[in-house]
């Protein structure tokens, strides 16, 4: 604690961008209006156990749950840049390159709608102030978990908004998730174009585990790199079909078989079960997608469920030329579990139910462990293995295992 009891400062390090939708108004950056209702829901589930006993006297307002304490956040030399990036094209045009992992400019009508990343290399100072100094106290035993285990603004699963405790500050300590790889940057590059490596790392592996990854080259007009899903093979390892191949059975039968010669009658087409769910989606949501390969659009409803994030948690963090890529699996909400779904294609009008399994089917701690422990030299055709994708993915596997394996045997044979 500071000579103030009644208040106590941290100054924190941005690591990775903030995206957000106000980047012309002043102060876009990390807020107390984001940070202060996760931090006080963060201590009354972690700290008080939701036990409103314990912390009810030290409430704003006792109908709600906000804790008595002010929040200042101290900045300087916010800068701002688009998230998209134009590229020439050899006819004198130009195109629009997304950013890994951030879609919702696309098709935006009103510019001032438009989100850019916010980001500084300042460090930036966050005081609390309270007329209680027991509940300093406690954000002082805990803003460290508290900052490890939350990013801010949005895609902040996927890594966007993180921050940290400073190296430099009396109260950082070096606080670590279940999984974690690593990326070596670059000095000489630029800081956005380190960023942008670090997010194509993450989509990278993250396509890897949920929806495989299928690049077409155009030129060639052949497949450039197959990554069959690890859901899938995880799925199959449980006797589950993949829920893609049940949707194509439904809506597109006749494209199977084609596919299936095409990619040497790969197990990921022709596998079959009469246990089918929809598993895919439990690791994110996606209600809509566009499946261009069949000119059909996909939905998935379910009522009560609008939306559902990933339970999978980034956590980015740089030290000096290396960026540390923390993770891990949060807990999936129980409606989500042996939920219905009604699936149609804009091709039809016939319908297709699926669930989602049960908990004791399906948990992304035990599919995470299953999926670091695949041989890719096995899961990848040769055909493909010499893409640079595949030498990403392998490295990536293989860190991730290696970190696995080291502190399972820390925790003496306990899994984390």
């Amino acid at each position: 604690m500071s000579d103030n009891p009644f208040k106590i400062s941290f100054k924190l390090k941005q690591h990775t961008p903030l995206i957000h939708f106000q980047h012309n108004q002043k102060g876009a950056t990390l807020r107390a209006t984001e940070l202060k209702p996760k931090l006080d829901k963060f201590l009354i589930e972690r700290v008080f156990k939701k036990d409103r006993k314990k912390y009810e006297k030290y409430l704003i307002d006792k109908d709600k749950d906000a804790l008595n304490y002010k929040v200042k956040i101290v900045y300087k030399d916010v800068e701002f840049f688009d998230i998209e990036q134009s590229i020439p094209k050899p006819n004198g045009k130009f195109k629009t390159v997304q950013f890994p992992l951030f879609f919702a400019n696309m098709g935006l009508k009103n510019k001032d709608e438009k989100r850019r990343f916010s980001f500084t290399e300042k460090p930036i100072e966050v005081e609390f102030f309270s007329l209680y100094p027991e509940i300093l106290e406690l954000i002082e035993k805990n803003f460290a978990a508290f900052l490890i285990l939350n990013n801010f603004g949005t895609r902040q699963s996927k890594g966007f908004g993180s921050f940290y405790i400073h190296p430099d500050d009396p109260h950082y300590k070096k606080l670590r998730l279940n999984y974690h790889f690593t990326i070596e940057l670059n000095k000489k590059r630029a800081l956005k174009d380190n960023l942008k490596l670090i997010f194509e790392k993450i989509e990278l592996f993250y396509k890897s585990l949920r929806a495989g990854i299928n690049d077409f080259n155009f030129h060639e007009q052949k497949t450039s790199f197959y990554f069959k899903s690890m859901m899938f093979a995880y799925a199959k390892s449980k006797n589950i079909q993949w829920d893609k191949k049940s949707i194509k059975e439904k809506f597109f039968n006749s494209y199977l078989k084609n596919q299936a010669k095409e990619h040497n009658n790969d197990e990921l087409l022709t596998f079959k079960s009469n246990q089918k769910y929809l598993i895919k989606e439990l690791l994110g949501l996606s209600t809509e997608e566009s499946w261009k390969s069949y000119d059909a659009s996909i939905k998935r409803e379910s009522e009560g469920i609008e939306r559902f994030p990933s339970p999978l948690f980034f956590k980015p963090l740089i030290e000096d030329n290396v960026a540390e890529i923390y993770f891990e699996p949060l807990p999936i909400k129980s409606k989500m579990y042996n939920a219905e779904f009604n699936i149609t294609s804009s091709t039809s009008r016939d319908i297709l139910s699926l669930s989602t399994p049960p908990k004791d089917v399906f948990t992304v701690k035990d599919f995470l462990d299953f999926a670091i422990n695949v041989d890719l030299t096995k899961h990848v055709q040769n055909e493909y293995q010499k893409n640079q994708k595949f030498n990403d993915l392998k490295e990536i596997y293989s860190k991730i295992k290696s970190y696995r394996e080291k502190i399972t045997n820390k925790a003496g044979g306990k899994n984390g």
